[in-house]
């Protein structure tokens, strides 16, 4: 469908409906007798991190977040589409997997702002700084720390038999 209006306009349509369709996404999930509904988690993944705190923040059943190189956008989004009016409400626990040489979000002037603006007590948040730049795929320490955060929030994952 062809959005309407200005750049600015398209882009806060956008971004409200990724962030419903996610939450449609949810509300799937919860017809589904095969998922476990009281341990779902967020991943999002560059763009999928910059769109997490509208998510986190609208989305109360995601138990626990993993966000993979991302950070505040330095654009001026309009305020219904800025993660920065959003982070603060966002509690869920947070991991944040960035790499320290990210030419995308700047450790200083995007990751660490964001980890101090998302809502979620400092010890339900914590940034893991890898020796990587924006593309951080394939990283043995980002899955141990990914499986690590979900178990602590939702639980370990029992052995299939």
């Amino acid at each position: 469908e062809d959005i309407k209006g200005s750049a600015k306009e398209r882009f806060r349509t956008r971004v409200i409906r990724e962030v419903q369709d996610i939450r449609r996404s949810v509300d799937y999930l919860e017809t589904r007798p095969d998922i476990d509904h009281a341990r779902l988690a967020y991943f999002g993944f560059s763009a999928g991190s910059v769109r997490a705190p509208m998510v986190l923040a609208t989305e109360p059943r995601f138990r626990a977040a993993v966000l993979a190189v991302g950070g505040l956008e330095q654009a001026q989004p309009p305020p219904e589409a800025d993660a920065f009016q959003f982070a603060p409400r966002a509690r869920t626990p947070v991991l944040m997997l960035n790499g320290r040489y990210d030419l995308v979000f700047d450790l200083e002037t995007s990751q660490r702002p964001l980890l101090r603006l998302l809502g979620a007590s400092p010890a339900d948040k914590k940034l893991v700084l890898l020796e990587a730049g924006h593309a951080m795929v394939g990283f043995p320490a980002a899955t141990r720390e990914s499986l690590g955060w979900l178990d602590r929030y939702l639980g370990p994952v029992p052995p299939s038999r």
